[in-house]
């Protein structure tokens, strides 16, 4: 209900116009209706509230990636994790964002990193993996090697998965997904099976 959700942030603001936190939220809110200028806007607001707050400075990255202004975004979360240094959240923001800039190493450290401070962030464990099959490789990287690490990476995460036993293990399901082992010309069966058996047991896990 996101019209309402932001007629209580207006209401908060309006008790409390430097209310960072509100400010924040209602940029998200914002986002969500797709009134993307605003949502800046009210990004911007707490921030300039709260000077030191991770969190928005985090949000505002993903508008800004939403924006295709991927530099400024970039540094939106360099800035969110100079703040806060065990923001997981923010390294998992940031690898998304080298993703879509190519800078693959990059990415699947900062992926690492967001792992590290965070063993049980399932979507970043997910993430790493699809990402694994890149749209575009470097001129010296063979296809067949991403394909084997993404075999034995998938392999892991089911282990994982099998162990840790989450609850909310479902909503990776679908978050990112290996489209681009289409661009590959061989027999993709044997991979997509495998994706798809452990896709299939995290729906079910959450339908029983």
């Amino acid at each position: 209900r996101f019209d309402d959700a932001l007629l209580s942030f207006d209401k908060a603001i309006s008790i409390n116009p430097n209310f960072a936190d509100a400010f924040s939220n209602r940029g998200n809110v914002l986002k969500k209706l797709n009134r993307l200028d605003e949502a800046l806007d009210s990004f911007d607001k707490a921030i300039a509230a709260k000077p030191d707050y991770a969190e928005a400075y985090s949000n505002l990255g993903n508008l800004l990636k939403e924006l295709a202004r991927l530099e400024e975004a970039l540094s939106s979360f360099d800035k969110s994790i100079a703040l806060k240094p065990d923001y997981a959240e923010a390294y998992f923001n940031r690898a998304n964002l080298l993703l879509a800039l190519k800078r693959l190493d990059e990415a699947f450290a900062s992926f690492d990193k967001a792992i590290e401070i965070n063993p049980n962030f399932a979507q970043a464990r997910w993430a790493k993996v699809i990402s694994l099959i890149p749209a575009i490789y470097k001129a010296d990287q063979d296809p067949q090697s991403a394909r084997t690490a993404f075999s034995q990476q998938l392999d892991e995460l089911t282990d994982w998965f099998n162990t840790e036993k989450r609850k909310d293990a479902y909503m990776v399901v679908g978050s990112q997904q290996p489209f681009y082992l289409a661009y590959h010309e061989e027999n993709n069966k044997p991979l997509l099976k495998k994706y798809g058996a452990l896709c299939n047991k995290l729906m079910l896990e959450w339908q029983s």
